[in-house]
């Protein structure tokens, strides 16, 4: 082994000496601690010479390169005053202390100018990056904000790709568009339901004819969240074809049939489908605090296929015959009246009736409606100038005319007290509603009766407008009729539906307001129009939970308990707000159930005449209310604000396709119809209107019809 003096090591030390020159008293004890022999001597004697400049002030560096034998003298030797940053290093690796800036436990602290410039980096940093996100983000003040605009394709979007949509099961969906073939359409739908209120199982069944148009071998409609168990296409000649596959495909809730043979041209077929599927809890606090549960339909565009199996699409109306199953203490309602009632027998326990409804006229298919409850009713009859009709029964026993006592029916639950249902061949009337417009039911075809109404001045004092020339209100006012009606016939209407209402009983004493504004409204609105209501009777339910506080369809309208309120126990503009909301549903019963919009996106028009007729005619029925001042406040006024600051698209580019339009839509469209009555005149304007809904009645039409009659 190699001694170690034959090596040659270089050594570097940095030595902070003490400005009390402590390398002078080194004992004897460490010098034995090294053996006696100082590898060092000229390392100490350079740091005892400059000891004295220590004392002077300022640390001084010392770099020692040599070997490492006793003997031998240090060939460099460098002289190096030490800097701030030298003796911050030394101290943070020494775990000593610096002469010039504090330590924390061990850990040299930045000193102050560094810090700041730190800081200063930091602090500039931050305020760069806030400037750059409030410059560089999207300006709220442009109005196109938050639009995608138009030919926007998403990134990695790639339209060369063709688009194949995957059914449940796995295969590829036939049908590759969005909405539903012309190749076949729906004339009729039977329609069966058995909502069962104990276990909240819905069970249903219906039967589609359908006419088919043009020569295929597949049907595709619309089906959502339900589950389909039973499925039959029956021929012209009553034989079933064959079905090869059923695909569901989710995503746009599409329903695809293929048969084995080919549908013929200009046919009628018969597509039945069974199913069943969970209802939508809906709970109302009844007597003593007990928790109770309805059914009903509130449909919107495009939901009618959560319901039932059908075409949902605006264009494809088709007439509906309904047939609700409930027990014995609950009634059923549905757009039209009541033709049968038959005991089906028990289902768990419970005697189960079947209400059969008369068939409606062409509905689209987001006006179906239908309620199972246990609600009271309240009736109110039409105004002495319409005659009072009874009208013979299809389904009753006999075939003759039935006639009731006012005093049949004792209570609000459907139970009549002058019949009882029995299991026979005979179908007699039950339902409440039936009992009680068996006597003064009117006739669905609105045709002026052969005798005249009676002269004499009754409850609300309404004489023959057509002899006298005007019209006496409820509320005392008379309006002078300023025009004869459009058609040319002096006869007016002679024919108006009965009112009911239906509410749990803590609330059925709030019905009477509703039943009377309404029937001003309806009554009002059919002479103006010169266009009879259709039904023989508009029904109205308070429903515990709703979105909207009123929600109409033809013959069935619901609002919200928590819109019922007493006219003396809130304030004159909430009055005033509450009887526009009521005009609203009224006026809906025309555009909307009889002639409804071709495409949802064309709903911008509807809403308009809706929104502008409500307000129009309770000008003219309660000429003291301040309905033209609220309407150019809060709508007119509004609207072209909007339009003209920020430059919104017109309405025809900017209405929405799925018909949720922007209130600003519906405003501006009740602004384009107020602005047409300006033009045009209020006579040219009621004749525009009227020869509209009867054009196209029970059937859709498109903005560009009304502008063509106009």
């Amino acid at each position: 082994m190699k001694r170690r003096n034959d090596y040659k090591v270089a050594m570097a030390e940095s030595v902070e000496l003490e400005p009390l020159g402590g390398m002078d008293k080194l004992s004897e004890t460490d010098s034995k601690k090294r053996n006696g022999i100082n590898k060092f001597e000229p390392v100490l004697e350079a740091a005892a010479v400059l000891a004295g400049e220590q004392r002077k002030g300022g640390p001084v560096k010392v770099s020692v390169v040599g070997s490492g034998g006793p003997n031998n003298k240090p060939w460099r030797r460098e002289r190096i005053g030490m800097t701030e940053p030298d003796s911050d290093d030394d101290a943070f690796l020494t775990g000593g202390d610096s002469s010039s800036r504090p330590v924390r436990d061990g850990v040299a602290v930045c000193s102050q100018k560094r810090a700041l410039f730190v800081t200063a980096i930091v602090l500039g940093t931050l305020l760069a990056t806030a400037l750059v996100i409030a410059y560089a983000g999207p300006q709220t003040v442009c109005p196109c904000a938050g639009k995608i605009p138009p030919g926007y394709v998403p990134d990695g979007y790639n339209s060369s790709e063709p688009f194949q949509p995957i059914a449940t099961n796995g295969q590829p969906f036939p049908w590759l568009l969005p909405t539903l073939p012309n190749n076949v359409k729906p004339n009729r739908y039977i329609l069966t339901i058995h909502p069962n209120l104990t276990t909240l199982d819905v069970k249903g069944q219906v039967s589609i004819e359908l006419y088919v148009e043009k020569e295929t071998n597949f049907v595709v409609l619309h089906a959502q969240d339900l589950n389909i168990t039973e499925k039959a296409l029956v021929g012209p000649k009553g034989f079933a074809l064959k079905i090869l596959r059923m695909l569901e495909y989710t995503p746009r809730q599409q329903l695809y049939i293929e048969t084995r043979e080919k549908l013929r041209k200009k046919a009628n077929y018969t597509l039945s489908i069974r199913w069943h599927s969970k209802m939508i809890l809906d709970q109302f606090e009844g007597d003593f605090d007990l928790k109770k549960t309805l059914a009903a339909t509130v449909l919107k565009p495009g939901s009618t296929r959560k319901a039932f199996p059908c075409f949902d699409e605006p264009h494809l109306r088709a007439a509906f015959k309904i047939s609700l199953f409930r027990d014995r203490f609950h009634i059923g309602l549905s757009n039209s009246i009541v033709q049968d009632t038959d005991d089906v027998g028990f289902y768990m326990g419970t005697g189960l009736l079947r209400d059969d409804f008369a068939e409606t006229p062409p509905l689209p298919p987001d006006s179906v409606s239908w309620v199972i409850s246990d609600f009271k009713r309240e009736l109110l009859e039409p105004s002495a100038k319409y005659q009072k009709v009874n009208s013979s029964s299809n389904g009753a026993s006999g075939g003759g005319k039935l006639s009731a006592s006012p005093n049949a029916v004792a209570n609000g639950n459907g139970k009549s007290a002058t019949s009882k249902v029995a299991k026979t061949d005979k179908k007699p009337f039950r339902h409440l509603t039936a009992v009680l417009l068996s006597k003064n039911l009117f006739k669905l075809t609105n045709n002026p009766p052969t005798k005249e109404p009676s002269q004499s001045s009754e409850n609300n004092g309404t004489i023959n407008a057509a002899e006298s020339g005007t019209v006496s209100k409820s509320n005392g006012t008379v309006m002078q009729e300023q025009e004869t009606v459009w058609n040319g016939d002096t006869a007016l209407i002679r024919t108006a539906p009965a009112y009911s209402f239906y509410a749990p009983e803590t609330h059925i004493a709030k019905g009477s307001f509703i039943l009377h504004t309404s029937r001003d409204i309806l009554e009002y609105l059919q002479q103006w129009l010169s266009v009879a209501y259709p039904l023989s009777k508009l029904d109205f339910v308070a429903l515990p939970a709703l979105l909207d506080d009123l929600s109409s369809s033809l013959g069935l309208i619901v609002c919200r308990t928590s819109f019922l309120n007493e006219p003396t126990a809130i304030s004159s503009k909430e009055y005033h707000m509450s009887v526009v909301k009521i005009s609203e549903g009224i006026v809906k019963q025309y555009f909307g159930g009889l002639i409804s919009p071709k495409a949802w996106k064309h709903k911008w028009l509807w809403e308009g005449l809706i929104r502008y007729l409500s307000r129009f005619l309770l000008a003219t029925i309660q000429p003291l209310w301040p309905m033209k001042e609220l309407f150019l406040i809060d709508t007119l006024t509004k609207a072209l604000d909007i339009d003209a600051l920020q430059g919104w698209e017109s309405i025809s580019a900017g209405a929405s396709d799925s018909g949720n339009n922007d209130p600003f839509y519906v405003d501006k469209s009740a602004a384009l119809m107020s602005m047409l009555q300006s033009a045009i005149g209020e006579r040219n304007f009621r004749q525009c209107l009227g020869k509209f809904l009867k054009t196209y009645q029970f059937q859709t039409a498109e903005p560009s019809d009304l502008w063509a009659i106009c």
